[in-house]
């Protein structure tokens, strides 16, 4: 059973395991977000895959947030990497694919994580399949 001051706190910070921002806006509006990326179709297992991408903001700077890069794997999510978006919401970031990950296709996600006055999001889901060298 959770207590107020944790209820509290879960309201004011994004939780970025959640596929969207899930607070509470406590009275004021905060500005909506989206995240779009564009990496490789086929990746290697243990090898570096590029991902491009760009946030928008509503009435508010895309500028300086955190961006999550995000393996969806069946039983959970595997975080690959972090970026921060530029001043003009662009960002990019070359993420390793773990040499354990089996074979196969995988989703690729890119997270924003909301802060103080803007709210996260997430892509859609970007497919990728990942092989052998």
């Amino acid at each position: 059973m959770s207590n107020s001051r944790e209820d509290s706190d879960l309201q004011l910070e994004d939780d970025p395991s959640q596929p969207e921002d899930r607070r509470s806006e406590l009275g004021h509006s905060l500005a909506t977000t989206q995240v779009s990326m564009q990496a490789a179709s086929q990746a290697y297992r243990g090898g570096s895959l590029s991902v491009r991408g760009v946030v928008r903001s509503t009435g508010s700077s895309a500028s300086g947030l955190e961006v999550q890069l995000i393996l969806a794997l069946s039983g959970g999510s595997r975080l690959l990497g972090r970026a921060v978006s530029q001043s003009d919401g662009r960002f990019s970031i070359d993420i390793d694919l773990p040499t354990d990950l089996p074979l196969g296709n995988y989703r690729l996600i890119a997270r924003v994580r909301g802060d103080e006055t803007r709210r996260g999001s997430s892509s859609g889901r970007y497919d990728a399949l990942v092989t052998n060298h």
